[in-house]
């Protein structure tokens, strides 16, 4: 069986990282280059050392929960990241240095202390749990109000990355809230989803519309036949009289 192959060289870069890392007034770092040259295995490598991103090594329970909900979503209310753990898990996390709490207008909003966090925790994380993560997450942010247009589409995304997004409804509201900020990569992804969650016509159309204005070629709709055409050729066209 063939296994991982050993990661060679790149030494200045994986100090680079482990610095960034390890910087607290460095908001983060671009790691940049072509398709397949390595970037995420040369982060995942960066951050192996538990001493540089000691996230996972001591933490556990609802403190790690706190991160892995952090990971797939933030910034996260306190509200709802307290319904989904507890307050002395989040107190424990701020205390650790390994995210910040924020005030945004009149919420209270929590994220990862440094985006290398997240990175780590996402490689890290089952599937399964993680697409469980993303369901709550939208389930408990629905339930302590989403007034914001920025809450609609979120709580769409989670549901479309954890497989409950069943709704066309609130799909092709979201899709269209996507579209008023210019995120058309998610406006078309929510678009395909209502189409195949049954929204008839509407949904169709709308995701006829981006495809047209994002230039992408037409595909036939999620779980639907490719359509045939027939030319009309002398033996079936009607007789004339």
């Amino acid at each position: 069986m063939v296994g991982v192959w050993p990661f060679v060289g790149r030494v200045d870069e994986i100090a680079e990282i482990r610095a960034a890392a390890c910087a607290r007034t460095k908001a983060g770092l671009l790691i940049a280059g072509p398709a397949g040259v390595g970037k995420s295995r040369l982060l995942r490598e960066a951050c192996a050392d538990r001493d540089v991103v000691p996230v996972q090594a001591t933490r556990a329970g609802a403190e790690l929960a706190v991160l892995e909900y952090l990971s797939l979503g933030e910034p996260v209310g306190l509200a709802t990241l307290i319904a989904l753990t507890s307050a002395e898990a989040c107190e424990a996390v701020e205390e650790a240095q390994l995210a910040s709490v924020l005030r945004d207008g009149r919420r209270t909003q929590i994220r990862l202390a440094h985006p290398i966090y997240g990175e780590v925790i996402r490689a890290s994380c089952p599937v399964l749990r993680a697409r469980r993560r993303q369901a709550e997450l939208a389930a408990v942010t629905k339930t302590y109000g989403h007034r914001r247009r920025e809450d609609v589409m979120r709580i769409a995304a989670w549901r479309l990355e954890s497989g409950t997004a069943t709704e066309p409804g609130p799909l092709l509201t979201a899709a269209a809230l996507a579209y008023a900020v210019s995120d058309l990569s998610l406006a078309l992804r929510l678009a395909e989803a209502a189409v195949a969650a049954g929204g008839g016509l509407d949904a169709t159309l709308t995701l006829a519309q981006f495809r047209i204005w994002s230039a992408q070629p037409r595909r036939p709709p999620p779980h639907s036949p490719s359509p045939t055409w027939r030319t009309p050729t002398s033996s079936s066209a009607p007789a004339t009289p």
